[in-house]
């Protein structure tokens, strides 16, 4: 059975963190960059 408040969770989740990293670029764009390299 999928779980409707773990997806509801999941996405508010992922929306957060979309949220962070944009006001981390913006505020460290060369920060954020380096660690996205390192990511990739």
């Amino acid at each position: 059975m999928f779980n409707v408040r773990l997806y509801i969770e999941l996405m508010g989740f992922i929306k957060a963190r979309e949220v962070i990293i944009s006001k981390l670029y913006f505020s460290h764009p060369e920060v954020l960059q380096g660690k996205l390299k390192v990511a990739i």
